[in-house]
């Protein structure tokens, strides 16, 4: 199975001076894994504020939902939150939960952020934070067929006067979002089908200054007002890239533009290639193996980077220009894999089956095979009781950590959606069964060296079946010299 990004987070250095020993305890926060932004080209919507029928006046702290909340919102739907809290510091917008139909540029169902700035003279919205889609893991629902999406018609927009909308369409930010000052309007707007959950999300008056300093717009405040968080940047994680998108401010305290197009995105060993856009914005995809980092594991396996700029751009003339920031980029793996293996058909009498080799989501790095031979993945004739032979093979690389895995479950089921009737066959570490004579004959692989275990073939009625093989596995991360990163992570030999 697909060794798939639990989490992404980035955590600030401090901006005063850089250095590794002591960003680690300056701040830390988790960044938004899966938003995309972009400027311009979204049409503003043409309503008028202050509706009435779902409008509301917001002045101290409180929570905010879509309309019928926790139950799905629903078609056509326009609210308004208009937030004056007078002389403050500034408002604190933090997700509970997100979940808008999703469209590339947010023009089905949307929230839109705005503040005063926002306007132009004449009223008309020129700017704004707008925001759709989800950042929970799950698959996107959209359109409910190709013909009901070429159907779809966005809500009336109207274009503003040089329009600059930053578009978030894969949900809210993890970390909160930020507004200086007490005034803002946030609006929501549904079109005519396709609904959701919805959003809730807390409203925070922050009073004073806190006592943190960002050093530049482009980091806030955390939830707690102890740190620093680079805003809108995202950290992408897959089992073999990481993507990060970052401001030229994430990195440099207030450069002066005539140096951004020297700006790079840097993470660990690896320099990025690509120059900023005329927004300071830089994209860079890093390979996983390439660029080193720290790996740890705990409950899950963890890789972090120092994200930086080149130190080049620090002074010019023999003067300093500016200070060095940064943050902290890190993926968060799974440790466990399920691996599932196809169809294995039964006879009840002699008959020839075809053995189905499947490819776990793990990015082809895992794969069980069930055979009717050691090794084997050709066609074969199982009768009911013959042996089955099970293999996982790994050819992962995770230089230059070293990993082994071990056999946590094996299932047999009776349909291709893994529910209803079925039999564990090996339920849990050094536990076989022995109604189907299960074999662990190697319960724990590695780099170049394979899982193997047998049992017996059987039918869950009178008539022939066919057995549908699922097994779980457990990944443990060793050191380059050999330890174990999580001493607990490893069991030993069922002999032991």
């Amino acid at each position: 199975m697909k060794l798939f990004a639990l989490a992404a987070t980035a955590t600030a250095y401090s901006y005063s001076s850089y250095s590794s020993s002591s960003s680690s305890s300056s701040s830390s926060s988790s960044s938004s894994s899966s938003s995309s932004s972009s400027s311009s080209g979204f049409y503003t919507p043409d309503y008028t504020w202050g509706n009435k029928a779902c409008y509301h006046h917001i002045t101290n702290d409180t929570t905010i939902t879509t309309p019928g909340w926790p139950f799905d919102y629903g078609n056509n739907q326009v609210c308004e939150w208009e937030i004056d809290a007078g002389d403050v510091y500034g408002i604190m917008i933090t997700k509970r939960s997100f979940d808008l139909e999703y469209q590339y540029n947010c023009k089905y169902d949307s929230l839109l952020i705005a503040t005063p700035d926002d306007f132009d003279s004449d009223g008309t919205l020129i700017n704004g934070d707008i925001y759709c889609g989800t950042n929970e893991n799950r698959k996107r629902r959209d359109a409910t067929s190709e013909e009901d999406a070429s159907q779809k018609s966005s809500p009336t927009y109207r274009l503003g006067v040089d329009p600059n909308f930053n578009i978030y369409h894969d949900g809210f930010p993890s970390h909160p979002v930020f507004i200086p000052g007490g005034q803002a309007r946030l609006a929501f707007q549904s079109d005519y089908s396709v609904f959701r959950e919805g959003f809730e999300l807390d409203i925070r008056v922050i009073e004073t200054r806190p006592p943190i300093v960002c050093p530049n717009s482009d980091w806030v405040p955390n939830s707690l007002l102890t740190a620093c968080i680079p805003r809108a940047s995202t950290v992408d994680c897959d089992s073999t890239v990481v993507t990060i998108t970052a401001h030229v401010n994430h990195l440099y305290a207030n450069l002066p533009r005539y140096r951004w197009e020297d700006a790079r995105l840097n993470i660990g060993d690896c320099e990025g290639e690509n120059a900023p856009s005329a927004a300071g914005w830089m994209t860079e995809t890093f390979d996983l193996g390439e660029c080193g980092g720290v790996m740890t594991q705990a409950a899950e396996i963890a890789v972090n980077w120092n994200a930086t700029g080149p130190a080049s751009l620090l002074e010019t003339e023999g003067i300093f220009i500016t200070s060095p920031l940064g943050f902290k980029a890190e993926c968060v793996y799974a440790s466990e894999v399920n691996l599932n293996a196809d169809a294995i058909h039964v006879d009840q009498f002699l008959n020839e089956v075809e053995t189905v080799v499947d490819t776990s989501n793990f990015d082809d790095y895992f794969r069980l095979i069930i055979s009717g031979e050691p090794g084997g993945d050709e066609t074969h004739d199982i009768n009911i009781g013959e042996m089955l032979y099970g293999r996982v093979e790994s050819d992962l690389d995770l230089s230059p950590y070293h990993y082994e895995y071990q056999l946590v479950k094996c299932t047999a089921w009776n349909n291709t959606e893994h529910t209803g009737v079925s039999h564990e066959i090996y339920p849990y570490h050094c536990a076989p069964s022995t109604a189907v004579a299960f074999d662990p004959v190697d319960t724990d692989g590695g780099s170049g060296d394979a899982i193997d275990f047998e049992f017996k073939s059987f039918t869950f009625d009178q008539y022939d079946d066919s057995l549908y093989v699922t097994c779980d596995i457990k990944i443990c991360v060793q050191a380059p010299s050999g330890e174990f990163l999580n001493d607990n992570c490893f069991r030993g030999p069922c002999d032991e």
